[in-house]
């Protein structure tokens, strides 16, 4: 069950947001909101994170990582730090990412947090039967590295975007090597 924060603003702003998912265009409409957003929530914490982080879905009801276990063992090599943000305050969330220099993760609203980071290298678990666009062009007009590893969906009876992921190890090791982490 989520959990909520009571927070005290001094100022709120409020802007529309369009979905910008509608036919092919994934392209964010107003980067330079985007950019401010960004701006701002970095001002307003201190990063309490590690360099390399890996945003990890153990925690949540769906959409895991089969062979975590392999991908952390990989992940270990090259230092990076596995995290949870589920039931953590949203402050929270945005400190353990603010310090971080590369972020990798899973497709999905958990991977929005490097926005809160300083320029990061954004890699991204893509599942295969669901390739959405939406992160690389968000990280492409903030002018962030990007780099897309593809994983292997299992569990052909529930919906595409729930199955769980086999992540290739090899090829992970591979986009972290090539991106020079």
């Amino acid at each position: 069950r989520a959990q909520f924060e009571m927070c005290k603003l001094k100022r709120l702003v409020l802007g529309t947001h369009r979905y910008h998912n509608v036919g092919i265009d994934y392209n964010p409409h107003c980067p330079g909101a985007y950019r401010w957003l960004c701006e701002q929530m970095r001002e307003s914490v201190s990063d309490e994170g590690t360099e390399r982080i890996y945003i990890s879905r153990a925690d949540a009801e769906r959409r895991h990582i089969t062979n975590e276990s392999d991908v952390l063992e990989v992940l270990d090599n090259f230092g990076f730090e596995r995290v949870t943000l589920a039931g953590k305050p949203f402050s929270e969330q945005v400190r353990t990412v603010a310090g971080a220099e590369t972020i990798l993760s899973l497709h999905g609203a958990g991977l929005v947090h490097f926005l809160w980071a300083d320029e990061p290298t954004v890699i991204e678990i893509v599942p295969d039967t669901y390739p959405r666009p939406a992160f690389f062009c968000l990280a492409q007009v903030l002018g962030l590295d990007y780099a897309p590893v593809m994983a292997e969906t299992t569990d052909d009876s529930v919906p595409p975007k729930e199955r769980d992921v086999f992540v290739d190890v090899e090829q992970l090791r591979e986009v972290l090597n090539q991106i020079r982490i």
